[in-house]
Protein backbone atom coordinates (compact mmCIF):
# COMPACT_ATOMS: atom_id res chain seq x y z
CA UNK A 1 0.00 0.00 0.00
CA UNK A 2 3.26 2.45 0.28
CA UNK A 3 2.29 3.10 3.98
CA UNK A 4 6.19 2.27 4.77
CA UNK A 5 7.72 5.03 3.02
CA UNK A 6 5.71 7.74 4.96
CA UNK A 7 6.37 6.62 8.29
CA UNK A 8 9.84 6.55 9.11
CA UNK A 9 9.57 5.51 12.72
CA UNK A 10 8.19 2.62 11.20
CA UNK A 11 11.44 1.61 9.36
CA UNK A 12 13.56 2.33 12.62
CA UNK A 13 11.28 0.29 14.56
CA UNK A 14 10.77 -2.33 11.86
CA UNK A 15 7.00 -1.96 12.06
CA UNK A 16 4.48 -2.84 9.76
CA UNK A 17 1.46 -0.51 8.29
CA UNK A 18 -1.66 -1.34 7.24
CA UNK A 19 -5.11 -2.40 7.56
CA UNK A 20 -5.44 -5.31 8.82
CA UNK A 21 -4.76 -7.26 12.57
CA UNK A 22 -1.60 -8.37 11.81
CA UNK A 23 0.08 -4.62 11.33
CA UNK A 24 1.51 -2.76 13.91
CA UNK A 25 0.21 -0.20 12.59
CA UNK A 26 -3.45 -0.05 11.74
CA UNK A 27 -4.72 2.57 9.51
CA UNK A 28 -8.35 2.70 9.01
CA UNK A 29 -11.37 4.19 7.60
CA UNK A 30 -15.09 4.12 9.01
CA UNK A 31 -15.24 1.43 11.74
CA UNK A 32 -18.53 -0.16 13.78
CA UNK A 33 -19.04 1.17 17.07
CA UNK A 34 -17.89 -2.13 18.17
CA UNK A 35 -14.59 -2.31 16.28
CA UNK A 36 -13.76 0.98 16.97
CA UNK A 37 -13.63 -0.07 20.90
CA UNK A 38 -12.01 -3.32 20.03
CA UNK A 39 -9.09 -1.47 18.12
CA UNK A 40 -8.42 0.67 20.88
CA UNK A 41 -8.37 -1.75 23.14
CA UNK A 42 -5.40 -3.73 21.48
CA UNK A 43 -3.75 -0.15 21.08
CA UNK A 44 -0.76 1.20 22.65
CA UNK A 45 -1.96 4.76 21.94
CA UNK A 46 -4.61 7.08 20.44
CA UNK A 47 -3.03 9.46 17.74
CA UNK A 48 -5.63 12.38 17.76
CA UNK A 49 -3.75 15.39 15.51
CA UNK A 50 -6.65 17.36 15.30
CA UNK A 51 -6.32 21.23 15.36
CA UNK A 52 -10.12 22.11 16.81
CA UNK A 53 -12.29 19.97 19.27
CA UNK A 54 -15.56 20.52 21.22
CA UNK A 55 -14.07 18.15 23.08
CA UNK A 56 -12.35 14.96 21.61
CA UNK A 57 -14.95 11.92 22.90
CA UNK A 58 -12.27 9.10 21.18
CA UNK A 59 -10.06 10.92 23.60
CA UNK A 60 -12.23 9.71 26.86
CA UNK A 61 -13.54 6.36 25.04
CA UNK A 62 -9.37 5.00 24.57
CA UNK A 63 -8.69 6.53 28.28
CA UNK A 64 -11.56 4.66 29.91
CA UNK A 65 -10.07 1.37 28.19
CA UNK A 66 -6.62 2.06 29.81
CA UNK A 67 -5.47 3.46 26.04
CA UNK A 68 -4.01 7.17 26.27
CA UNK A 69 -4.07 9.84 23.56
CA UNK A 70 -1.67 11.15 21.69
CA UNK A 71 -3.27 15.14 21.18
CA UNK A 72 -1.97 18.80 19.46
CA UNK A 73 -2.51 21.11 22.13
CA UNK A 74 -5.39 22.34 20.79
CA UNK A 75 -9.46 23.46 22.52
CA UNK A 76 -11.11 20.50 23.63
CA UNK A 77 -8.50 17.66 23.33
CA UNK A 78 -6.21 19.55 25.53
CA UNK A 79 -9.15 19.45 27.76
CA UNK A 80 -9.84 15.84 27.11
CA UNK A 81 -6.04 14.76 28.13
CA UNK A 82 -6.14 17.47 30.88
CA UNK A 83 -3.66 19.43 29.75
CA UNK A 84 -0.82 16.59 29.03
CA UNK A 85 -1.50 14.92 32.29
CA UNK A 86 -3.95 12.65 31.54
CA UNK A 87 -2.17 11.66 28.21
CA UNK A 88 0.48 12.99 25.88
CA UNK A 89 0.21 16.83 24.46
CA UNK A 90 2.48 18.02 21.59
CA UNK A 91 3.88 21.31 22.28
CA UNK A 92 4.42 22.19 18.61
CA UNK A 93 0.97 20.93 16.74
CA UNK A 94 3.32 18.89 13.63
CA UNK A 95 3.99 15.47 12.96
CA UNK A 96 7.41 15.61 14.36
CA UNK A 97 6.09 16.13 17.90
CA UNK A 98 3.12 13.43 17.37
CA UNK A 99 6.29 11.10 16.51
CA UNK A 100 8.29 12.35 19.07
CA UNK A 101 5.19 11.38 21.94
CA UNK A 102 5.14 8.14 20.34
CA UNK A 103 8.64 7.25 20.51
CA UNK A 104 8.25 7.83 23.84
CA UNK A 105 4.83 5.74 24.05
CA UNK A 106 7.27 2.86 22.97
CA UNK A 107 10.79 3.43 24.94
CA UNK A 108 9.27 4.99 28.29
CA UNK A 109 7.81 2.35 29.99
CA UNK A 110 7.45 3.99 33.18
CA UNK A 111 6.11 7.13 31.86
CA UNK A 112 3.81 5.19 29.56
CA UNK A 113 2.37 3.42 32.69
CA UNK A 114 2.12 6.60 34.73
CA UNK A 115 0.25 8.33 31.57
CA UNK A 116 -2.12 4.97 31.31
CA UNK A 117 -3.08 5.17 34.57
CA UNK A 118 -3.85 9.49 34.92
CA UNK A 119 -5.74 8.90 31.89
CA UNK A 120 -8.38 6.33 32.98
CA UNK A 121 -8.33 7.90 36.74
CA UNK A 122 -8.98 11.45 34.54
CA UNK A 123 -11.69 9.33 32.92
CA UNK A 124 -13.78 8.40 35.56
CA UNK A 125 -14.45 11.95 36.87
CA UNK A 126 -16.67 12.27 33.90
CA UNK A 127 -19.53 9.62 35.05
CA UNK A 128 -23.02 10.38 35.25
CA UNK A 129 -23.12 9.71 38.84
CA UNK A 130 -20.51 11.96 39.70
CA UNK A 131 -21.64 15.07 37.41
CA UNK A 132 -25.39 14.36 39.28
CA UNK A 133 -23.52 14.07 42.44
CA UNK A 134 -21.96 18.13 41.36
CA UNK A 135 -25.34 19.49 40.02
CA UNK A 136 -26.56 18.21 43.67
CA UNK A 137 -24.11 20.43 45.41
CA UNK A 138 -24.16 23.17 43.25
CA UNK A 139 -27.92 23.67 43.84
CA UNK A 140 -27.80 23.57 47.44
CA UNK A 141 -25.29 25.42 48.01
CA UNK A 142 -27.40 28.34 45.50
CA UNK A 143 -30.51 27.19 47.31
CA UNK A 144 -28.47 28.07 50.97
CA UNK A 145 -27.54 31.56 49.70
Amino acid sequence: MGYHRDFKISQKYNLTIGNNDNCDIIICGFVSEEEKLRLIEKSKALLFPSIREGWGIIVSEAAARGTPSIVYNSPGARDAVDFGNAGYMCDSNNPSDLAKLMLDTIENANRYTDIQHKALAYVKRFSWNHNRDEIVQMICRLSSD
